[in-house]
């Protein structure tokens, strides 16, 4: 229902405009034919006050006429249209009085009645043109006009045969002119009616569609002028680039219209409400006409987006397989190991060998036993962040658990490289609601960041720390890097921006770290306040749950 009073109301607005267009051709006809008939009876009959009167009646009417024409966008469409009936009735109601009152007074004059005669076919012929598309208009004037010669022949009984063929001849005019006029209508009905069928086909692409003639566009559809926040109207004959520039857009525009190409796709970036976006270009030239260029602008955005993570979340997938069975393999022979390091200890213990000697011995199987320790951490900490979580419910986690496990995992990279982590996460216990795959997800990602901002600094480290506040835990992830250029500051969190080299970064990592700890009802941001390169992570905190020994 709504489509069908959308595309009435879309015909019901171009009748109005082609009315208003052909409009200023009627107040032109009807100013000079008016001023016609008064300078003829002037210079035959010398001054007649009703005749001036009617006359000036006449332009001001037309002058209203033309004042109300140029107010077409400042009013509502129906309330235009009330105004124009409402002055057209008044046109034909004067026209009508003159006519007759000429009639009646100089009928004898054959100079005044040719006159007559000319002035009600031109300006019946100048109604079925300006009027035609609107029957109520056109009737409304033309039966006014018609009745003034009607009048005369019912009025008036001297040269009954010289006035009934006036009449006749006036009203002859007049039927095969509403003919002509009704005919034209059905097929302006028909144009109207394809050309809005067309334009609802055209608007209802998903995507930008620009008709561009010689550089300057002759039509685009409602999705580029939601693009561009410009009406489509206002893009008519404007040159390519005045909405947004010299952007992707007009350059691959200019290319391709220098080119010798048939068609063209490309993927460009397109600043979109103040955001970049990814989009598919298509430019084509018609078949009939080389000179037009149809421009196809799709959003591929949130596809690209959307790709990119199904691959994220198939890589970790198949690594949480990995992790799964590499944990079994390592962990089996971890378990011996930790038994036979305790079994030397309970020897070591029960066997007398000098201190010396027992000191090597013991320091010797502690360092076994630490290293069989973080062996264990790094299977655990792989498994939990290559787990996919997401399907189910949110833990109540303690946050030190999720940093120490996200640390092992980079810890050895960090001494590769000569970075320490400087890790300030003592004191009391916090605890949130997560999933801690995601979590851990988002802390690597802004880990493997600062190393790769750092690893070629004099100075090398890579802070994290945490504080409650007023029942929020803030963790920020800090390092020794001099913060982010103000010039790129706003774009970091744009999907597939990056300032890697190809190969080292997707551009999606911050971002998709800001979508996980919003759907956390959290917040994720770059702290542009602090000296070093700062990422604050704020959580809702949770109570901690019942039955669980902190140390």
């Amino acid at each position: 229902m709504s489509q069908n009073l959308s595309k009435s109301y879309s015909i019901y607005r171009e009748i109005l405009l082609l009315t208003r267009s052909r409009s200023y051709l009627s107040i032109g006809i009807n100013i000079l034919f008016s001023l016609l008939l008064l300078v003829t009876v002037y210079s035959l009959f010398g001054y007649q006050t009703y005749f001036f009167a009617l006359v000036y009646f006449i332009l001001l009417v037309s002058l209203i006429r033309w004042i109300h024409l140029i107010a077409f966008d400042f009013m509502s469409h129906r309330i235009w249209h009330l105004f124009f009936s409402v002055l057209t009735a008044a046109t034909g109601f004067f026209w009508s009085v003159l006519i007759y009152l000429t009639l009646s007074l100089y009928h004898t004059d054959i100079k005044v009645v040719t006159l007559i005669q000319m002035i009600f076919s031109g300006i019946m012929a100048t109604a079925s043109y300006s009027l035609a598309l609107s029957k109520r208009d056109y009737y409304m004037f033309g039966i006014q006009l018609i009745l003034a010669p009607m009048m005369f022949f019912i009025l008036n009984n001297e040269s009954q045969l010289n006035n009934g063929v006036l009449f006749a001849s006036l009203s002859l005019f007049f039927i095969l002119i509403s003919l002509v006029r009704r005919d034209y209508a059905k097929q302006c009905f028909n144009v109207l009616n394809q050309k809005n069928e067309l334009r609802l086909i055209i608007n209802s692409f998903p995507g930008g569609v620009s008709v561009i003639k010689n550089k300057k566009y002759i039509y685009v559809n409602e999705l580029v002028s939601q693009f561009t926040e410009i009406q489509p109207n206002l893009f008519v004959n404007e040159p390519v680039g005045f909405a947004r520039g010299d952007d992707a857009f007009s350059t691959m525009y200019d290319q391709f219209e220098k080119s010798n190409l048939k068609s063209v796709t490309q993927e460009v970036f397109l600043t979109i409400g103040g955001l970049s976006k990814l989009f598919l270009l298509i430019f084509k030239r018609m078949e009939e006409d080389d000179s037009i260029i149809i421009a196809i602008t799709l959003d591929i955005h949130d596809q690209r987006q959307n790709e990119m993570a199904l691959q994220s979340v198939a890589k970790m997938a198949a690594l949480g397989e990995m992790s799964s069975s590499l944990a079994h393999e390592i962990n089996n022979p971890l378990a011996v190991i930790s038994a036979q390091v305790t079994q030397l200890s309970r020897i070591i213990e029960a066997v007398t060998f000098p201190e010396s000697e027992k000191s090597k011995l013991e320091v010797g199987l502690h360092r076994i036993y630490k290293t069989v320790f973080r062996i264990s951490e790094i299977i655990k900490g792989l498994r939990q962040i290559a787990r996919n979580d997401t399907s189910d419910p949110k833990q109540i986690t303690k946050i030190q658990d999720v940093v120490k496990e996200t640390i092992s995992l980079c810890e050895t990279k960090c001494r590769n490289y000569g970075i320490e982590i400087k890790y300030n996460m003592d004191g009391e216990g916090a605890w949130v609601s997560c999933h801690p795959a995601q979590l851990s997800q988002v802390i690597l990602n802004l880990l493997n960041n600062s190393i790769y901002a750092v690893e070629t600094l004099p100075e090398k480290w890579i802070e994290i720390s945490h504080k409650k506040f007023q029942g929020s835990l803030m963790l920020r992830v800090r390092d020794s890097g001099n913060g982010i250029d103000k010039a790129v500051v706003d774009k970091i969190m744009t999907p597939f921006f990056t300032t890697k080299p190809t190969g080292r970064g997707t551009g999606l990592g911050l971002s998709i770290s800001k979508s996980i700890i919003e759907q956390h009802d959290g917040e994720f941001y770059y702290d542009s306040g602090e000296k070093n390169t700062t990422f604050v992570i704020n959580l809702p905190l949770s109570p901690e749950p019942e039955g669980v020994i902190t140390f």
